[in-house]
């Protein structure tokens, strides 16, 4: 991972949240909306920095971004910022909640130590942790 270069490690970031945004997004766990429930007792405005990044389906609830992961640039940095801070609500949940490794496990979401060592190459705010 360290030959990875900052902005490799950004790009991947945002790649990262928009995958665990198109993964959770219109699921549900225990009856309760995902990916609310991984953070929602952490950040209850979580649903706003999703939007900085993409929309929700009325309908299926499934998410869309509005910059497909292999057209990002990492220079938009309100784009990154969002990013980050969805990366840093999952692993503040993978700390946090109990039914994190249940959901990850469901949904065949990432290695919590694989986003974090993103966030630290990316040079990217960890806000919640």
């Amino acid at each position: 991972m360290s030959s990875l270069s900052k902005s490799d490690a950004r790009r991947r970031s945002y790649g990262l949240a928009v995958s665990i945004l198109r993964k959770l997004k219109g699921e549900f766990f225990q009856a309760n909306g995902l990916p609310g429930h991984l953070w929602v007792s952490r950040e209850n405005n979580w649903d706003k920095i999703t939007r900085e990044l993409g929309k929700t389906d009325g309908n299926t609830g499934r998410f869309s971004p509005y910059t497909e992961p292999s057209q990002f640039d990492d220079a938009d940095e309100m784009k990154m910022e969002a990013a980050a801070d969805i990366l840093s609500l999952y692993l503040w949940a993978a700390k946090n909640n109990p039914d994190f490794e249940k959901i990850r496990a469901q949904h065949s979401l990432p290695d919590p130590e694989r986003v974090a060592e993103y966030l630290g190459v990316g040079d990217l705010r960890d806000k919640y942790n």
